[in-house]
């Protein structure tokens, strides 16, 4: 009676541990897609910053060419520099987020792992048990 019960509550505690696992494995998926999606839009913006160096450039030659709307180039030069600073700005936060993400999901995988040993730790015992069971009878 003994026995049953210690398998019973293994059952349970395997059973448990599959869940645990799923849901680790589910939130594993989640921070995957989250990662992705951080590094689509770092590399979103790096083009952005890149289009916009390139329009500076473009504007620093048009200045060159034409003294006379120097003023207004001057403005839309301090734009895109503010456009620039704001899209670097928002680079670093994504590489902070990527670099949490990419923490959590190591993090997740060593849930995953330790929940795995875990299951073959109890589908182990529970063998034992069985045998154990099987003997005596």
């Amino acid at each position: 009676a003994s026995n049953l019960n210690e398998e019973e509550r293994l059952k349970l505690e395997l059973i448990e541990t599959k869940t645990t696992l799923g849901e680790a494995n589910e939130k594993i998926a989640q921070l995957e897609l989250d990662a992705r999606t951080v590094s689509n839009e770092r590399y979103d913006l790096i083009a952005q910053i890149d289009q916009y160096k390139k329009q500076m450039g473009d504007l620093e030659k048009s200045f060159d060419a034409h003294k006379s709307d120097e003023d207004s180039l001057r403005e839309e030069k301090a734009t895109f520099l503010g456009k620039i600073n704001a899209l670097e700005s928002e680079r670093g936060e994504l590489f902070a987020r990527n670099e949490k993400i990419l923490n959590d999901l190591e993090e997740m995988t060593k849930l995953k792992n330790a929940q795995s040993e875990k299951v073959q730790k109890a589908v182990k015992k529970g063998k034992s048990i069985q045998a154990d069971l099987v003997e005596t009878k």
